[in-house]
């Protein structure tokens, strides 16, 4: 069934809904984490011959230097390959079970769970291409970086989620005094988004790194109660609530469709060509039961809720994507800007859903000249759906295999896939919208 045309008054509501919803979109935060009562801070950690400590706030050039020869080459994932390339990585590292600190960075009790995953330095030249982290479970948020007191110029932090990108400078030109209180600068970004590592130009840039966790008590995102705040005050809800009281948009009701910001983690095989143990989505559904949206990331975790609590039932589904010209002109012709993705008729990519997330391996594809959209169809069972209207779609996409290309680690048990989720609009009857 082909939808009625998009009227332009509905054009414009929807528009300011994406719009909306954007203003509740913060893809990372940074600050500085003081440290009163630290005495002599220290990292302690073993080589080949033998146990070193490094004081953090005193290191000497010889000390760093000692550092710099006691990590190893710092490697990175491409595919589910571990490559060594100093041309796309050039950093050394010590692996977790070869350093400790006399002191707890993120302290005791925090609200989140944080595993400390490796200690890195890039020296003069050093950088990391970029990239986005590999998801290590399902449960994976994104990656807390803490800087440690060490003189160096260059080596920005540079993050970007869709259209929207950050720099984050902690170059210094000098080391902390013995006198001051330990200040160590730091920055938390969701998993999937991409980040890069500029060159250091001078010093030595030392920074921890921590995967962060979410748990049944540990959340995305802290839903609304009395304590927090109220999703009637989420801008987003109220233009939500606007338009389904405005009997002049979409009268006849239907199905809107709300592409994800971001990309989550999933636990995956990869026999070919189909991605297998893919149940994000009943994991995603169940949250319903208690309103929660544990699994999801800021502003997926409003729309979440606004959604849930407008007395909306909620399809989760997963979402793939593929080129018009596998299509015939007849499929082409019904497509409009809210039934395919980007604009004009050179970048136009047709949007299936599914059911079943686990998508297909594109590797298999080249391998042997299999057609992605033939694949997605047999396989999973992606179609296009003519009567749903895209409010919104899907910042990133994994057309069709979900591995990252470039990771800090290769994937192999867990892999990113996107996500829609799909109201069914009532209808409006007698100048009211049923059930508003």
């Amino acid at each position: 069934m082909q939808r009625p045309p998009v009227t332009d008054p509905e054009r414009h509501a929807l528009n300011n809904l994406v719009a909306a919803l954007a203003t509740a979109e913060t893809f990372y935060c940074s600050g500085t984490a003081l440290y009163a009562d630290v005495y002599k801070p220290t990292l302690m950690y073993t080589t080949d011959t033998g146990a070193e400590a490094l004081s953090i706030t005193k290191a000497s050039d010889k000390d760093l230097d000692d550092l710099h020869s006691g990590c190893i080459a710092s490697h990175f994932g491409q595919g589910q390959d571990r490559v060594l390339d100093p041309s796309y990585r050039l950093a050394r590292e010590l692996l977790v079970d070869n350093f400790g600190l006399n002191f707890n960075p993120i302290g005791d009790d925090i609200g989140i769970l944080a595993a400390i995953s490796a200690f890195c330095k890039i020296g003069v030249g050093g950088h990391f291409k970029v990239h986005k982290d590999t998801p290590k479970s399902d449960n994976h948020i994104g990656t807390l970086l803490i800087s440690l007191p060490a003189s160096f110029e260059g080596g920005q932090l540079l993050l970007q989620h869709g259209d929207k990108k950050a720099s984050i400078d902690w170059s210094r030109k000098r080391q902390q005094s013995r006198e001051e209180t330990l200040s160590l600068p730091w920055a938390f970004f969701y998993s999937d988004v991409e980040h890069e590592i500029l060159p250091v130009t001078s010093g030595h840039r030392l920074t921890l790194a921590y995967d962060i966790y979410s748990s049944k008590s540990v959340k995305y995102y802290e839903g609304a109660t009395n304590k927090t705040m109220e999703v009637g005050d989420v801008q987003f809800y109220k233009e939500f609530e606007a338009f389904l009281k405005n009997p002049q948009l979409l009268p006849n009701g239907g199905i809107l469709a709300f592409g994800l910001a971001y990309e989550y983690p999933l636990a995956c095989g990869l026999p070919a060509p189909h991605i297998e143990n893919a149940e994000l989505s009943s994991e995603l559904e169940e949250s319903q039961s208690d309103g929660s949206a544990d699994r999801m990331a800021c502003s997926d975790a409003v729309l979440y809720r606004t959604l849930t609590e407008s007395n909306l039932q909620v399809q989760v589904k997963a979402v793939y994507r593929e080129t018009v010209y596998n299509y015939d002109e007849t499929t082409i012709e019904r497509l409009d800007e809210f039934s395919c993705f980007g604009a004009g008729s050179c970048h136009r990519f047709v949007l299936l859903t599914a059911d079943d997330f686990s998508g297909i391996d594109g590797r298999h594809c080249v391998r042997y000249e299999e057609k992605k959209l033939e694949l997605l169809q047999s396989e999973v069972e992606a179609k296009i759906e003519w009567d749903v209207l895209w409010v919104k779609r899907p910042e990133k996409f994994r057309v069709a295999s979900t591995f990252a290309s470039y990771g800090n680690e290769p994937s192999i048990d867990h892999c990113y896939v996107s996500v829609a989720l799909l109201i069914d609009l009532p209808p409006v009857v007698d100048g009211h919208r049923q059930g508003y």
